[in-house]
């Protein structure tokens, strides 16, 4: 029943649904936020990342939630998500690059820079374990669709225009 926003100045905030009430507050950010990703609905564990260029993994059931940050990009991140098992982060950025991360480590497993734009769109195949789907921005036009488990391009689709979103 709780909603997750990232506002503008950089802080997370918690929300009741139901009771339409702000429960918790806390800075993350140096800046903007731009994406939000939990890893499931029960674990209380939160990607964030935005304008800072940086992932913040944050557990929202202690009191000082950032607990590990993960820095790769160079530019500002538009997409963050995690795997269906909850065991990866796939993140996109404006410098063209898509990141695969593995929770254990703060590097990434794998840079892949195959798109000729910035990385927009990101979403998980929640059928098969590894397909990971990206979408690149105006001057890419391409869904591209990878293999996490080796880092290899398994396909890519020139769809005619920039991908703002997918979903599976």
């Amino acid at each position: 029943s709780c909603l997750t926003l990232g506002v503008s100045n950089g802080d997370i905030q918690i929300w009741d649904a139901n009771r339409s009430i702000k429960v918790k507050t806390f800075q993350c950010h140096d800046d903007r936020v731009n994406c939000i990703s939990s890893q499931g609905t029960t674990s209380g564990l939160l990607a964030s990342a935005g304008k800072d260029k940086k992932i913040h993994l944050s557990d929202l059931r202690i009191k000082s939630p950032t607990f590990k940050s993960l820095i790769g990009h160079t530019q500002e991140i538009c997409g963050v998500k995690f795997s269906p098992d909850g065991q990866e982060i796939a993140s996109g950025a404006n410098d063209n690059t898509l990141m695969l991360w593995d929770l254990n480590s703060s590097i990434p497993r794998w840079k892949l820079n195959e798109h000729s734009a910035a990385v927009k769109a990101i979403a998980w195949s929640p059928w098969q374990r590894g397909l990971l789907a990206s979408g690149g921005g105006s001057a890419d036009k391409t869904m591209k669709f990878w293999n996490s488990l080796t880092g290899s391009l398994v396909q890519s689709i020139d769809v005619g225009s920039q991908v703002c979103a997918l979903q599976w």
